[in-house]
């Protein structure tokens, strides 16, 4: 298997595995509850508006729905993942970006949403789904040290 195949089928079972993770958390996961979307206090997150070239604060569920929406156009663009096996230039640095985005809503549940999922008895369920997305991203180098920084004390307990 070519290593660029290797990378979409990880990144789709990646986003697919987030949607899952995600849902143990939207109903605690609101509009009022999370009114921007941010992992703790030190990192906040806008949503790259690309009809507006501007960067939008939103409340953390839909900052999530409108990232969740934007995945699925990206892994249905024949153009970023092709069913060809015929990889063009953008398909890495696509990758990168859904993956660190992705990631994005990674640290938010575990700033904000930890509690949630321990009362739920679905902590390790989330660790585990964390530590398998680390381990892929870290082995391909597809999301940048100073993206992965609010949850870098979670990540120094992995290695």
């Amino acid at each position: 298997m070519e290593e660029n195949e290797w990378i979409a089928m990880n990144a789709i079972e990646a986003y697919n595995t987030l949607l899952l993770v995600y849902g143990f958390v939207a109903e605690d996961c609101t509009k009022e509850k999370c009114k921007q979307m941010a992992a703790g206090a030190k990192y906040q997150y806008l949503w790259a508006n690309e009809a507006t070239g501007k960067a939008d604060a939103l409340d953390a569920p839909t900052y999530v729905e409108k990232l969740f929406e934007w995945v699925a156009a990206q892994i249905d663009d024949e153009s970023v993942f092709p069913t060809d096996g015929n990889f063009g230039k953008k398909f890495v640095p696509a990758v990168k970006k859904i993956l660190a985005r992705m990631f994005r809503v990674y640290a938010h549940i575990y700033y904000n949403h930890l509690e949630h999922i321990t009362k739920a008895g679905a902590k390790e369920h989330l660790d585990k789904c964390f530590k398998h997305f680390y381990y892929f991203i870290d082995e391909f180098k597809l999301v940048g040290e100073k993206e992965l920084s609010p949850l870098q004390p979670l990540i120094d307990q992995l290695k």
